[in-house]
Formats: C-alpha cells, sequence, structure tokens
C-alpha cells in the first residue's frame, strides 16, 4: 500500500505502485481567476472538481464546474480550467498515456 496527501505534494508519478499507463496524479489549486491549461497531445485526462467552482472550455465549448463534476478528455481533447473570480478552484487530475 502506497499513501500519499496530495495537499502537501505538487503531485506523483503513479508508475512506481499502478500498473498501465498512468503518467500523474496530482491535485490542482487555482486560485480566483487563475487559469490552467491541460494541453492536447497523446494524454488523456480525467478531472474531478472536489471544491470551489469555474469554468472548463473544451474546443470553445464552456461548461461549469461545481463540486463532484467529472470530466474525462480523450487523446487530442485539450481543456483550460479556470476558476472563478470570487473563489477557488480544486481539481483532482489524472494523466494518462493513451
Amino acid at each position: 500500500m502506497h499513501v500519499v496527501d496530495l495537499t502537501t505534494h505538487e503531485g506523483i508519478d503513479p508508475k512506481p505502485v499502478l500498473a498501465g499507463p498512468w503518467r500523474s496524479i496530482r491535485l490542482a489549486r487555482l486560485a480566483g481567476g487563475a487559469r490552467e491549461i491541460l494541453p492536447a497531445g497523446a494524454v488523456e485526462y480525467t478531472a474531478f472538481v472536489v471544491d470551489g467552482s469555474g469554468t472548463a472550455t473544451v474546443a470553445g465549448e464552456r461548461v461549469p464546474l461545481r463540486p463532484g463534476t467529472a470530466l474525462t478528455l480523450v487523446r487530442g481533447a485539450g481543456v483550460e480550467l479556470t476558476a472563478d473570480e470570487d473563489g477557488e478552484l480544486s481539481v483532482f487530475l489524472v494523466a494518462i498515456d493513451a
């Protein structure tokens, strides 16, 4: 068993303990109005909103983000995550080699 507190780590490389195409696991925390771009490429992403609110923009379409929202992005589908101006957005991100 391997336990990591993602609130105190930048992120982890899960390859040493998990089989499969895992690339990274991390908790992204965006301050009010901040953005993070997950680039399109040979990676698939899954994002779970843990806390806060914001938007995800995929191919020009905006999707509201609230706690409990999950996004799954296929290879080649990049996304821009943006925290609402008046708060913080915390997102659990998993990247998988496609």
